[in-house]
C-alpha cells in the first residue's frame, strides 16, 4: 500500500478534526479575550501586564507549534500505528477519560523532567512568559511541543491496538485540553473563594495554580489536576491563598509576593 493510498484512507470526519485542531487554539484565544475585555469585574491573579515583546513572541511561537498535534496524529493514522475501531458513545467517553488521565501523568513527568538542568533549554521558551495570558498557552519551543504530543499520541496508538478506540473521543479530549490550557494561562481567576474547600477544588486546578508556576518557576507542575503534585509533594502550600486573594479581587503585585 503506497503513501497516497494511506493518505486517501483518512475518513472525512478525521480530516475535519485534524484541520480544526490546527486552528481551534487561536479561535478560542480570540473568543476568550473578546469575552474578558467586555467584562467589568475581571479578577486578575497578578496585577501585572506582559510586555509587547512577550506577546509578539508568544504569537509567533503559537503559529509555529499549533499544527504539531495534528501532524503527529495524521502520521500515526496513515502509518496504521493509531487504530480507530469504534465510534459508539461508550467508546468515545472511555477514550476521552483514558487519554485525559494518561496526559495528566505524562504532562507531570515530562514537565518535571524539563525543569532539570539537562533538559531546561527545551522548556525555557515557555517560561519566558512570567506573566501569563491566553497566548502563553501556545508559546512553546517546537521540540517541547513535539515531545509532549508524541507522548500522548504514542500512548493512544498503543492503547488502540488492545482496546476499542474512538477518534472523536481522542480529538474531543484535545479540544478540552486546549480550552482548559488557555484558561490556565489567562491570569484571570474565575473560581470563587470557596472553591479550594470543595471536592472539585481539591482535584481540579484553577488558573491561579498554574500562574504561580510561571511566577515562581517551580512546583505546581500539574496540567488540569493537582493529583500528582499532591502525591509527590510538589504543590505550593499557599496555592489556596493565592486563589482566594484573586477571587476577592486583590491581585498580587509582585511575582514573588505571597498572599
Amino acid at each position: 500500500m503506497g503513501p497516497m493510498t494511506d493518505f486517501a484512507s483518512i475518513e472525512t470526519y478525521q480530516a475535519i478534526w485534524l484541520v480544526a485542531l490546527v486552528f481551534v487554539n487561536h479561535i478560542l484565544i480570540y473568543l476568550y479575550r473578546l469575552y474578558t475585555e467586555r467584562q467589568k469585574d475581571v479578577k486578575k491573579i497578578y496585577g501585572l501586564t506582559p510586555s509587547e515583546r512577550q506577546l509578539k513572541a508568544e504569537f509567533r511561537n503559537g503559529l509555529m507549534t499549533t499544527p504539531v498535534h495534528s501532524l503527529i496524529i495524521l502520521l500515526f493514522l496513515v502509518s496504521g500505528l493509531l487504530k480507530v475501531t469504534s465510534e459508539d458513545i461508550g467508546t468515545i467517553v472511555l477514550t476521552f477519560f483514558v487519554v485525559f488521565w494518561w496526559t495528566e501523568f505524562w504532562h507531570y513527568i515530562s514537565h518535571r523532567a524539563m525543569h532539570l538542568k539537562v533538559f531546561l533549554s527545551i522548556h525555557r521558551e515557555h517560561h519566558r512568559s512570567h506573566i501569563t495570558n491566553p497566548w502563553s498557552a501556545v508559546s512553546f519551543s517546537l521540540l517541547e511541543k513535539t515531545i509532549f504530543s508524541l507522548g500522548i499520541v504514542s500512548f493512544a496508538a498503543l492503547y488502540s491496538h488492545y482496546f476499542s478506540f474512538s477518534f472523536h473521543g481522542f480529538c474531543a479530549y484535545y479540544t478540552f485540553y486546549f480550552a482548559t490550557n488557555i484558561l490556565g494561562h489567562s491570569n484571570i481567576e474565575f473560581r470563587s473563594a470557596r472553591y479550594p474547600f470543595s471536592l472539585m477544588g481539591y482535584i481540579i486546578n484553577s488558573p491561579s495554580y498554574h500562574a504561580m508556576h510561571h511566577a515562581r518557576y517551580v512546583k505546581n507542575y500539574g496540567l488540569i489536576t493537582s493529583v500528582f503534585d499532591r502525591l509527590f509533594n510538589t504543590r505550593w502550600e499557599d496555592s489556596d491563598g493565592v486563589l482566594i486573594r484573586a477571587a476577592e479581587g486583590k491581585p498580587l503585585k509582585k511575582l514573588s509576593e505571597k498572599p
